[in-house]
């Protein structure tokens, strides 16, 4: 009775919310609303004023400020640490938009090559808004002249926020070069792969994709070098690379 009759006092004219908890672990925790009555909840989510809490089949919102200046800060903390620390579901979907053609201007064999890269990221998590996270994209090349030595040809940074269940799409610039992969004469870089990743707003990498397959658990080394820079296949900076950029 007693807690049906908390229930009835403390959350009149709240919203009920539908869906599933956030997929850091809830713990209960006994929370004191600033008339002094205390109830057990599962804090699931917080967004800016108001928390999401769960108590039995049920969730509901409320403003915090309802709450004790002691839970009002550890709302704040529980805040800090969820972004800081969650791994959120991210549907993310890339396209490099490459391509690769001849130059008909030319009278030997030399090609053109260019690539334009669109990124969508959708927040999939629940209860959990993405908030100042940043990613980062590095644009391998292959040196056509040169076996097992690599390139970037660009690199990116850009920052994403996505509110849950919303989708952000992110567009590069359009970059063109011009090389030759076959004999007798073969020089320049044209495009290989890629390194995408995401890390949330403490650092924390949160998504990783990395094409081809033979640079995955390289990303770090590669994402720390500078566009324009050549390196060989144990990672090694191998000076200035020879883009022929349009």
């Amino acid at each position: 009775m007693k807690r049906n009759w908390v229930k009835t006092q403390l959350f009149s004219g709240i919203t009920l919310l539908l869906g599933a908890a956030s997929s850091l672990e809830a713990e209960p925790r006994t929370l004191t609303s600033t008339d002094g009555k205390t109830f057990t909840a599962e804090i699931l989510a917080i967004r800016g004023d108001q928390v999401v809490l769960s108590m039995g089949s049920k969730q509901y919102t409320l403003a915090t400020s309802r709450f004790s200046e002691a839970d009002q800060t550890y709302f704040e903390e529980w805040k800090a640490e969820q972004a800081k620390n969650l791994i959120p579901k991210l549907d993310v979907d890339i396209s490099s938009g490459k391509s690769n053609r001849l130059d008909t201007n030319d009278q030997f064999d030399d090609r053109k090559g260019s690539f334009q890269f669109s990124i969508k990221v959708t927040n999939d998590e629940r209860n959990f808004d993405l908030e100042e996270a940043k990613g980062i994209l590095a644009v391998i090349g292959e040196n056509c002249e040169v076996r097992n030595n690599y390139s970037i040809m660009a690199k990116s940074n850009f920052p994403l926020a996505v509110k849950e269940g919303e989708t952000i799409e992110w567009q590069g610039d359009k970059f063109s070069y011009r090389f030759d992969d076959s004999e007798p004469a073969r020089w320049g870089h044209q495009y290989y792969g890629y390194v995408f990743q995401v890390t949330n707003a403490s650092g924390k990498v949160i998504f990783t994709k990395t094409l081809p397959k033979k640079f995955e658990g390289e990303e770090e080394k590669i994402l720390a070098f500078q566009k324009g820079t050549a390196f060989d296949n144990e990672m090694k900076n191998r000076g200035k690379a020879s883009i022929y950029a349009e």
